[in-house]
């Protein structure tokens, strides 16, 4: 059993329906999907999610030695060999989803593989590559939903503002997880800046349902803001984590405005109780 807990610590499983709100919001965007293509879609999304994440721990073994020792790797609660057979395995179970989805959907992720590799083998460690290739992720991440899941699917300006106001949220967080320990105010402020300014710029265009989930947005990110810097330690003390609830309501921002309130109303709800729960203080 503690084998396992630490498999799925390190595949940080806990964000898992973070990519799945991903593909979900890009099927609605794409005018809905298959069942048996949405659910490959799923897969494949989720299966190189996991992989990213696996290949991130590999990468950041040393580092995390010193930073953060208590996590499975650098505490020995699994092995080198132990993470990278996960991340193979997340690997084939994306394989195994290829059959099931469009061409299309097959190259987005072949697109979304590139990028995570380049990510993990050196691209993270860059200033502005970093945060650029980490928002590209995501962007092909919802991609990868519409394109996979629905065979009619087009990459138009319906679906290419959405990818993008996906991945320049997600480059603006990981700019403010860089900064953990070192943060200039003059950075911060700029950060949170781009975040307050992708909701802000979205809701004259999205439609009422989708209004609800951009000012939640907007709200989160004012109240994340770190007054006094950003601290290095344990994920629940920066507001890193609690921003990540924001993919969460920028995905039901996109539902909305695709026409699925529903799928809106569910991804909103999870990205407040994401956000909430990562604002708590640990036990």
């Amino acid at each position: 059993m503690a084998a396992v807990r630490a498999v799925l610590e390190l595949l940080r499983i806990g964000l898992l329906p973070s990519a799945w709100a991903d593909v979900a919001a890009g099927a609605c965007l794409a005018g809905g999907a298959e069942p048996s293509a949405l659910g490959g879609a799923l897969l494949l999304s989720g299966g190189l999610y996991l992989f990213g994440m696996a290949g991130n721990a590999i990468a950041d073994r040393a580092e995390d030695a010193v930073r953060y020792p208590a996590r499975p790797l650098p505490s020995g609660r699994i092995s080198p060999t132990g993470a990278r057979a996960a991340a193979a395995a997340c690997v084939l179970a994306a394989l195994a989803a290829l059959p099931l989805v469009t061409a299309a959907g097959r190259a987005a992720a072949a697109a979304l593989f590139a990028a995570i590799l380049a990510y993990n083998l050196g691209g993270k460690r860059r200033a502005l590559l970093g945060p650029a290739l980490m928002g590209t992720c995501r962007g092909l991440n919802l991609l990868v939903g519409a394109l996979a899941a629905a065979p009619a699917a087009r990459v138009d300006a319906g679906l290419l503002p959405a990818a993008l106001a996906l991945a320049v949220y997600t480059a603006a967080v990981t700019g403010v997880s860089a900064l953990e320990g070192a943060a200039s105010r003059r950075g911060l402020a700029a950060r949170f800046g781009i975040l307050l300014a992708i909701p802000l710029a979205l809701i004259p265009f999205a439609g009422a349902p989708a209004a609800v989930p951009l000012a939640a947005l907007a709200v989160l990110a004012l109240c994340s803001y770190p007054r006094g810097g950003v601290a290095a330690g344990a994920p629940n003390e920066t507001p890193v984590h609690r921003l990540l609830g924001g993919i969460y309501l920028l995905d039901a921002a996109f539902a909305g405005h695709a026409g699925a309130p529903w799928v809106c109303a569910a991804l909103a709800t999870a990205g407040l109780l994401h956000a909430f729960r990562a604002g708590r203080p640990p036990a």
